[in-house]
């Protein structure tokens, strides 16, 4: 098998003598010192992977990968002393899929160039009318997303539901959840690229809950932050920004009920099956997560009916007759009868549950 052939830039020749020591076993390695000799072996050789210094003279890394890119697709890592999310979203903004601190340990520069090679590379093919996305899609989404959310008991499953929904309406999404079990990922391209990981990590600490960028739109809600690559800030209406605003709050209050489901499992796992006063504990806590369900059913209709007053208002902004904005509606309202009757019978069905458990913590008292 032909080594993956690996393009090494930076200005200190004794940087490159250290990476290349590290490499030059597994890779076909060559270097260059500055960005246009960078550009001019990046055409000749076609790299697999770049490790690209930032700090270089009258050609920047950011500069010289964009000038790389514009030629042709690879992958490319910078290499920074820099770790603040400012350099980082310019790296990403400058097309770079990775970041390696200096200085570096040899096996975390192995491990992000594997990771890199063999990360899977699934493209949506999407045609230019296909990627409109309008406000009654992020409402339909929002809707099919609350259904399957019922029947998910794993927050790996909930962020892949949440991307799989993401792309039913063409669009193209990373995510990351922290949830109390932890840190998840998903990725409409099939793994969460470090670089992605790290900016959304960090953009989930910044105040508000949007935010535009070059490679597409932030949207962030407590414990959610989401990624839509295939939406330039430039043709979102606000409109749309709020709906998928509204969409992230949504999921992020399902992602709590799941954890709250998560950790009274977990303590009724650790509870000694014998213990009659520990039962009348662990009953308290199971209508304790009753009231909590009737909570975040409550919320999730009154973000329905908030994502239906903006898409109503916004009629006149859209420059809809008036009977497509009839058709619009009625085909909303079907959408909204079907899911008030789902949450109505699962209403009931958490009525009959909280009665049988009043009465088997009865015959406990």
């Amino acid at each position: 098998m032909t080594p993956f052939k690996i393009l090494i830039v930076d200005d200190a020749p004794q940087d490159i003598k250290l990476v290349m020591e590290c490499l030059k076993e597994k890779y076909t390695i060559t270097a260059a010192t500055t960005g246009e000799k960078a550009i001019e072996l990046a055409a000749k050789t076609k790299p697999d992977l770049i490790l690209m210094d930032i700090s270089m003279p009258i050609i920047n890394g950011y500069d010289t990968c964009k000038a790389i890119l514009k030629e042709r697709q690879t992958n490319i890592i910078f290499l920074s002393a820099n770790n603040s999310t400012e350099e980082i979203l310019r790296g990403y903004a400058a097309g770079g899929i990775d970041y390696i601190i200096k200085p570096f340990h040899p096996d975390i520069l192995h491990s992000k160039i594997e990771f890199a090679l063999q990360r899977t590379e699934k493209k949506l093919a999407i045609s230019g009318e296909k990627n409109h996305t309008s406000i009654d899609d992020i409402y339909r989404l929002m809707l099919d997303f609350n259904k399957k959310c019922l029947h998910i008991t794993d927050t790996q499953h909930f962020a892949n539901t949440l991307i799989a929904q993401c792309e039913s309406i063409h669009l193209d999404c990373c995510v990351q959840l922290h949830a109390a079990s932890g840190t998840f990922e998903a990725s409409s391209s099939g793994l969460v690229n470090r670089l992605e990981a790290e900016i959304l990590t960090r953009i989930l600490q910044e105040e508000g809950n949007f935010f535009a960028h070059e490679q597409g739109l932030f949207f962030t809600h407590e414990n959610i932050a989401m990624l839509v690559k295939n939406l330039a800030p430039t043709n979102a209406t606000e409109d749309l920004k709020k709906s998928l605003s509204h969409f992230i709050e949504n999921a992020n209050t399902m992602l709590l009920n799941l954890d709250h489901i998560h950790s009274l499992s977990q303590q009724d796992n650790h509870q000694p099956q014998s213990n009659l006063p520990g039962l009348k504990d662990r009953f308290g806590r199971i209508f304790e997560h009753v009231d909590l369900q009737k909570k975040y059913k409550k919320e999730s209709v009154q973000i329905v009916d908030d994502v239906l007053a903006d898409m109503e208002s916004s009629f006149v902004d859209m420059g809809l007759t008036y009977n497509q904005e009839q058709a619009l509606l009625s085909m909303l309202h079907q959408g909204i009868d079907k899911s008030i009757k789902h949450l109505e019978l699962g209403a009931q069905l958490d009525e009959h549950l909280e009665a049988t458990l009043k009465d088997i913590a009865a015959t406990l008292s």
